[in-house]
């Protein structure tokens, strides 16, 4: 007799549990239908969340998780692959914040990612007072570039406990931009930045970030000059 007793406890709970999970998943896709459709999809491994209010997060527990704008998602000891429009992706690391700013913005608050920029659109990873793009997207944006001559760009973005923050090229080129959306450096496969904080903050008399900045190669010294330009002509 106590032993049906307890299953049927323990059922009911297993409903229950299976109701109130039911119910967050539906309320993620109504906040879909309500405004814009998901910009993405998640699949995770480990613990990771995703933030439902102030300082309130809750665990990610279906296998695919869909990505709307306006979302932060936060790793603890689990990975996580976003898979974005126009073959776009984002894999975050441990232990890092990662914010969905805007439909084709994305920021790195905390932690680290490697990134997939696909050629035909631009996406703008930011990190601190910094903003990586694809060179060829960012030229393709402005009609600059053909398609025979597009690249896809891969690499990772990471920022240190001292806020400082390291770009590492793998394929492709890519273009690292200020808090002004001012050119600071290209940097070409295979070669990092490393940056402190204040490098990429809005200009001002006392400093000078993108003399100081351009270390990659010829490219970079010659795109930090025309930076630098633009910011005495102001």
């Amino acid at each position: 007799m106590k032993h049906g007793q307890a299953f049927k406890i323990f059922t009911c709970f297993v409903c229950f549990s299976f109701l109130l999970f039911a119910g967050g998943i539906a309320s993620l896709h109504a906040e879909g239908k309500k405004g814009a459709p998901p910009v993405g999809e998640m699949i995770s491994r480990g613990i990771v969340k995703y933030q439902v209010g102030e300082n309130l997060w809750k665990r990610v527990e279906a296998s695919s998780f869909p990505i709307f704008q306006g979302m932060t998602i936060k790793t603890e000891k689990g990975t996580a692959i976003v898979s974005l429009s126009d073959k776009n992706q984002i894999e975050l690391g441990p232990d890092s914040v990662l914010y969905f700013e805007e439909k084709e913005q994305i920021r790195l608050s905390k932690g680290s990612l490697n990134f997939r920029i696909s050629p035909s659109r631009v996406m703008r990873l930011c990190a601190g007072n910094f903003m990586v793009v694809g060179t060829s997207a960012l030229h393709a944006s402005k009609g600059l570039a053909s398609v025979s001559k597009a690249e896809e760009a891969t690499g990772s973005l990471s920022i240190h406990s001292n806020s400082a923050v390291t770009i590492q090229g793998i394929q492709g080129h890519l273009t690292l931009l200020n808090q002004e959306r001012t050119v600071m450096a290209t940097i070409a496969p295979k070669e990092s930045l490393t940056l402190p904080a204040a490098a990429g903050a809005k200009s001002g008399k006392e400093k000078t970030p993108a003399v100081q900045m351009a270390q990659v190669g010829e490219e970079e010294e010659t795109a930090a000059g025309k930076g630098k330009g633009k910011e005495t002509a102001s």
